[in-house]
């Protein structure tokens, strides 16, 4: 993505945009807690709407066009409880990044479309709303190649033997849950420690309630760094749940991305949606390690919490600040999301 629009969109928003995943509503989140109230929010945000044009963008045919940038929403309360927050976006009469204002301008949060920007970008953006440097926009990825043989083998291998899921609450709730802790990284491999938290704590979860934990895959999101828009990449681990997961997962980080998920023809998401539930992985594990963000006090990351557990860890700091461990999730209550991040911090402390 560079600076001149009109401008198509690029593979990774193709495979995003015509996803077979019709619950997710693909939405990115970065929230922060300020030192002191955020004056002139809406001047700052045209600032950075000329540097990176994409953030009031609308995209009709699959090309980003350019658009009129909206404004701020300023509220009372917390941002993360608005139900504007996680409402579907139309990217064809709304710009793929919304920036919410609460708690006497004290609490920030942005909600950007998935198709647009990763964790990175919307930390970069914060940065520049915050008065930083205006980010460049980032250069599209080259997806990376796969032999077809190798391609099918792992298809075939996620139908036969899918990945078991996070077991849902009995109470579903009717939105999105966000759970927030302080932690305290230190050394090194903390993505690899953080999964093998979370795979241990889901684990401990589901024997508790009965249901099967057998084969653990685990979705590694690594943000862009070259710029804002969407260039993340995954790698992924999958494992019987008796194995170690931190050493699979130090392979993983070190190898090269794996190829970008099926961009399926326009008109054929929706009929593969049922097959949803055998490639969705466990859960998500996003680390964005420390980010340089002026007068932040604390800063919360949320990725896209998607597929069959629809849970999603993430991980980010505040450079000689402060650190969190955040879990989103779809489909557990707030009680049980809580219970279970509070487990994956418990571990992580031992």
């Amino acid at each position: 993505m560079n600076t001149v629009l009109p401008q198509p969109a690029s593979r990774q928003a193709l495979a995003v945009l015509r996803s077979p995943d019709q619950r997710s509503t693909w939405i990115v989140i970065l929230a922060a807690s300020l030192e002191a109230p955020l004056p002139c929010i809406d001047a700052r945000l045209r600032d950075v709407q000329a540097a990176v044009p994409l953030i009031a963008a609308r995209l009709h045919d699959e090309t980003w066009h350019a658009g009129p940038l909206p404004s701020a929403t300023v509220m009372a309360g917390e941002p993360l409880e608005s139900e504007a927050l996680l409402a579907r976006f139309d990217l064809s009469t709304e710009a793929p990044l919304r920036v919410f204002v609460g708690a006497g301008g004290r609490r920030i949060v942005l909600a950007g479309h998935h198709a647009a920007f990763d964790g990175r970008a919307l930390a970069m953006l914060l940065g520049a709303i915050l008065g930083g440097d205006l980010p460049p926009p980032a250069p599209p990825l080259t997806a990376p190649s796969m032999p077809a043989r190798a391609s099918g083998w792992r298809t075939a291998r996620r139908l036969a033997s899918p990945a078991s899921r996070v077991a849902p609450s009995s109470n579903r709730p009717a939105r999105d849950v966000f759970v927030v802790r302080p932690v305290q990284f230190s050394g090194s491999g903390v993505t690899a420690r953080i999964a093998a938290a979370c795979a241990a704590a889901a684990g401990a979860r589901n024997r508790a309630l009965g249901h099967p934990w057998r084969r653990v895959a685990i979705s590694l999101g690594i943000g862009g760094s070259g710029g804002v828009g969407n260039v993340a990449t995954y790698r992924r681990v999958e494992l019987p749940a008796t194995e170690p997961v931190a050493p699979a997962v130090d392979v993983a980080l070190r190898s090269a991305p794996d190829p970008y998920e099926l961009v399926t023809p326009p008109r054929l998401g929706r009929a593969l949606s049922p097959l949803m539930g055998a490639f969705s992985d466990s859960f998500l594990v996003s680390n964005l390690g420390r980010v340089a963000l002026p007068a932040v006090r604390s800063v919360e990351f949320y990725p896209v919490a998607r597929g069959r557990s629809a849970v999603a860890v993430g991980a980010v700091g505040v450079s000689r600040g402060d650190a969190s461990l955040s879990l989103r999730a779809r489909d557990l209550s707030p009680d049980d999301a809580a219970e279970l991040l509070d487990s994956v911090v418990r571990r992580l402390e031992a």
